[in-house]
Order: structure tokens, then sequence, then C-alpha cells
């Protein structure tokens, strides 16, 4: 799905300066389109250097963590995972 597509579907559940977290967020490509349109996205991601492309080049804000190693400060309206690669693990 492309990223306006998705920033239509969540934008018909949280209003305009909504708080997003995308996890997984890879590049940050759907953070920098739900900014541009009004909410205030940021992405967790495994990934460095696809931590570093969100961050540095798309400036999005970004925490290279896993998930279950981020306790955020603030609350979120929404949480999103748009594509899972590789395998999600549980802990007993």
């Amino acid at each position: 799905m492309v990223p306006h597509l998705k920033v239509n579907l969540i934008k018909q559940f949280v209003e305009d300066g909504s708080r997003v977290l995308d996890v997984g967020c890879s590049t940050g490509v759907f953070c920098l389109a739900a900014n541009r349109s009004g909410l205030q996205c940021e992405g967790i991601d495994i990934s460095k250097m696809l931590s570093d492309i969100a961050g540095n080049i798309l400036k999005i804000p970004i925490h290279h963590l896993k998930l279950e190693d981020y306790y955020p400060q603030t609350l979120y309206k929404a949480v999103v995972i748009w594509d899972e690669i590789g395998r999600a693990s549980c802990r007993e």
C-alpha cells in the first residue's frame, strides 16, 4: 500500500496532530507522509542502516531498538505495523 493511502486510512481514526508510532518503520516513508499530512509520526526499527536513513536523510524521529526494549515517555493515539519480515517470538 502506498504511503498516502496508509495515511488516509489512519486519518479515519485519529485527528490531525495525533501521535502515531510506526513499528518496523524501515526508512520512514510512511512517517514522512504522515508528518506531511498533519500527524506526528515517529518510527521504531531494529535496523541501524534503515534507522540512519530515516533519521539522517528524511529527518524522521526514529528509535533504533527492539520494540520490547522501547518505553515511550508519551502516549500514542495509534500504533501501526504495516509489514512484518522475519518471525515474531513470544516470551514465556
